[in-house]
């Protein structure tokens, strides 16, 4: 997405409307890219409760509130 939009010549802030991941790893993967891209501005956790997904708990839960405690992850006052 970051490099679609820089070969369009525009830096324009971008948002990533959710993610989720099937194990710690994918979802520790998806918080650093969101972390070290450029103009990424948020990220939404998809929290799955049923159907397709998996409820946000244990190794996930605790990759997720890792991303969350990273100081690069700013909170607006």
């Amino acid at each position: 997405m970051a490099a679609f939009v820089k070969s369009r010549g525009a830096s324009i802030p971008m948002g990533v409307g959710e993610y989720n991941g099937y194990s710690d790893t994918t979802i520790s993967a998806a918080g650093e890219m969101l972390l070290s891209t450029p103009n990424i501005w948020f990220g939404c956790m998809w929290n799955a409760t049923g159907g397709k997904g998996l409820t946000l708990e244990g190794e996930r839960l605790a990759a997720f509130q890792k991303t969350l405690a990273d100081p690069r992850c700013v909170r607006p006052a």
